[in-house]
């Protein structure tokens, strides 16, 4: 078990992985940015405790879940761009493009081919003039 500081409050892994992974999930979606300021303190407050390790461990195997998960839910956080991507110009459904995006994984964003296909989707939060536009924060990084 791994003990940190996440804003006020002390947090305890594995017991507060969900939590963490919904926090994760939250800043893909919104770029709320309370979450990397919690991640600071998380990580500080493990050093101080000898736990920098463990916690950065952890943390790895939580933002590889996160990344893992179906990414088709959160392109339907943006219910007009989904409604286009599902939809043909003439009202039917667009087979291709549902059973192409069913197998995806939110880490399948930066995928070229998956990104060309979403394109068409016009609005797509993340790609704005041609360019993935995640917010910014390398999880990576942070926890090597």
């Amino acid at each position: 078990m791994v003990g940190f500081r996440w804003g006020n409050d002390t947090l305890n892994l594995p017991a507060s992985n969900d939590f963490i992974k919904n926090e994760i999930g939250e800043f893909i979606k919104n770029g709320e940015i309370s979450v990397l300021v919690n991640f600071k303190r998380a990580l500080k407050s493990a050093r101080q405790e000898g736990n920098e390790e463990s916690l950065k461990e952890e943390l790895n195997k939580l933002f590889n879940e996160v990344l893992d998960m179906p990414l088709e839910p959160l392109l339907k956080i943006e219910a007009d761009g989904w409604n286009r991507f599902k939809t043909l110009p003439r009202g039917e459904k667009n087979t291709k493009n549902l059973q192409f995006i069913s197998d995806k994984k939110i880490s399948d964003i930066t995928d070229s081919a998956v990104l060309s296909r979403l394109r068409g989707f016009g609005a797509a939060q993340y790609i704005k003039q041609g360019e993935i536009k995640v917010p910014e924060f390398d999880f990576r990084g942070m926890v090597d």
